[in-house]
């Protein structure tokens, strides 16, 4: 890191992250690409990508501090430089929250971390596949012992990786003729059948509006429908 990020460590900040979300807390590692911040309740690992505006918090209103216990995934038991790739492989099988698409979070575990993309599986949203540059934070939450009421066994048991293309970009084109939903389905023209792929853009046919064309470089997560 450098002397700039160094400067940081142990203080209390206002944090605008991508998406118009804004955050507030102590920083308590700092990577390569990652702030690891505690908010007075959890730990989020933000990719720097995402930080859009950074002040320190002089005041501190809310009595956040340094925390009494060291987060499950930091600079010390990860061997090598301490980077968001790093961080996401530690958390694999762990059930973690993640931002990726609004303020909505999603909740279940990392099962696979490829070149740009990772591997997630909700209990909710079944297998999700999310590219890199679009996750906005994680909260791995090693202790959890149930997620919905139910034992994490039982979700982890349902998730099983096949052999995956090594890109997010062959893992679209892998996709073609498949029924996908595109970001999450945030708008209904994002949920059909790929149809073709040509010049950056998948030619997605909805349910019954004409085809919808989107910017491979827009797309966030892919959910492919069996």
């Amino acid at each position: 890191m450098n002397s700039k990020m160094q400067g940081l460590l142990n203080e209390t900040v206002n944090l605008e992250v991508t998406g118009k979300m804004d955050l507030e807390g102590t920083i308590i590692d700092i990577g390569s690409d990652t702030l690891v911040v505690y908010d007075g309740n959890d730990y989020l690992y933000i990719p720097v990508t995402h930080i859009q505006n950074l002040t320190f918090n002089n005041d501190n209103d809310n009595e956040i501090g340094c925390p009494a216990d060291s987060p499950c995934i930091d600079s010390e038991n990860i061997n090598g430089e301490f980077s968001l790739k790093r961080i996401l492989m530690k958390a694999v099988n762990m059930f973690t929250e993640v931002a990726v698409i609004g303020e909505q979070s999603l909740y279940g575990y990392i099962t696979n971390v490829k070149d740009d993309y990772l591997v997630f599986h909700s209990p909710v949203h079944k297998t999700i596949y999310i590219l890199l540059d679009h996750l906005k934070w994680l909260i791995p939450h090693p202790d959890h012992g149930q997620l919905y009421g139910f034992a994490n066994e039982s979700f982890l048991n349902q998730s099983v990786d096949t052999q995956l293309a090594s890109t997010f970009e062959n893992l679209i084109t892998e996709a073609k003729g498949e029924f996908v939903v595109v970001n999450m389905g945030e708008s209904v023209n994002h949920i059909g059948k790929i149809k073709s792929i040509e010049g950056g853009f998948i030619e997605v046919q909805p349910a019954r509006a004409s085809s919808m064309y989107v910017n491979m470089h827009h797309i966030k997560t892919l959910q492919i429908v069996k």
